[in-house]
């Protein structure tokens, strides 16, 4: 029996369907802001950070491996942070960005935004609907970060309405890592030509005590959370559960062998009723407690 070479059926291509690999793309830049990556993270169902953001967007550098993001309460605040960004790196720099490689969201596709690089020179390489791999970069970044997230969040004990302050803190710690892309240097210091000095850093999560001004017989520290390292400040951004706001100061005393998740442990019932109160007084503030930018 002769078998015969069967024609085109359009219901297996219809039932089959499915991506093409991808080769690892080589992409050498001799320069910082030759080439940046940039996209957007998050959805309608993320978790609202205690500012009220959903989204971040996240820049990095090709040469230097150094990334930064912006919380975003909606997609449509991509443009302006967008904007920001460049004229925060290139200012800093006095350099411009030759080109720019995103994907090819609502939020990269608009007037303003072709207008914006249009004038400025910058080239523009996009990707494919549904391929992210297509910004394999910036996709495995965003992975590494989520780890980090996820990973601080359950070490600490922290609600997922601190995911932005975690993140803040994520990218900030990566920035100062050596980086394996680039010959183990630190990405902070491949970009800006300077060792960054890491004698401040602490450990993540655990007990801070604040500096304040009280009458003689009060207290001269309030007990808190250690959260981060808040952009162009020389402090520390704490989390006070009992005002159940974040303050930044450089007058911290820092116990680091306890987290967060310590000091609720003494019983379910007390841990419960102190979630619930920060709960309520997270909703009373009115979202207004963004993390710093982070470079």
């Amino acid at each position: 029996m002769e078998i015969g070479e069967l024609g085109f059926c359009e219901s297996c291509v219809l039932g089959k369907s499915h991506k093409q690999s991808f080769s690892k793309a080589k992409h050498t830049t001799k320069g910082i802001l030759e080439y940046v990556h940039s996209d957007l993270w998050g959805s309608p169902s993320t978790p609202e950070s205690l500012g009220g953001a959903k989204y971040f967007i996240s820049f990095i550098d090709d040469y230097s491996k150094k990334l930064w993001v912006y919380f975003l309460r909606t997609k449509d605040e991509a443009f302006n942070k967008f904007k920001e960004w460049k004229e925060a790196v290139e200012s800093h720099t006095e350099k411009r960005i030759k080109c720019l490689r995103k994907d090819n969201g609502l939020e990269f596709c608009n007037t303003l935004f072709d207008d914006l690089c249009r004038r400025s020179g910058i080239k523009r390489h996009r990707t494919c609907t549904y391929t992210p791999q297509q910004n394999g970069v910036l996709e495995r970044m965003n992975r590494t970060i989520m780890d980090k997230v996820r990973s601080m969040l359950a070490e600490t004990g922290l609600g997922q309405e601190f995911w932005a302050e975690v993140t803040a803190t994520a990218v900030y710690l990566i920035n100062r890592t050596p980086n394996s892309t680039i010959g183990f240097q630190l990405p902070e210091e491949r970009w800006s030509g300077q060792k960054p000095d890491l004698t401040h850093l602490r450990r993540f999560g655990c007990t801070a005590y604040v500096h304040t001004i009280q009458e003689k017989i009060s207290p001269r520290a309030v007990k808190g959370t250690f959260l981060g390292y808040p952009f162009g400040v020389k402090g520390y951004r704490v989390w006070l559960p009992e005002e159940g706001k974040c303050t930044t100061s450089r007058n911290v005393v820092f116990r680091e062998d306890e987290v967060y998740k310590d000091l609720n442990s003494s019983s379910s019932s007390t841990t419960n009723d102190e979630s619930t109160a920060t709960h309520h007084r997270i909703r009373n503030l009115g979202g207004k407690v963004l993390p710093s930018i982070l470079s």
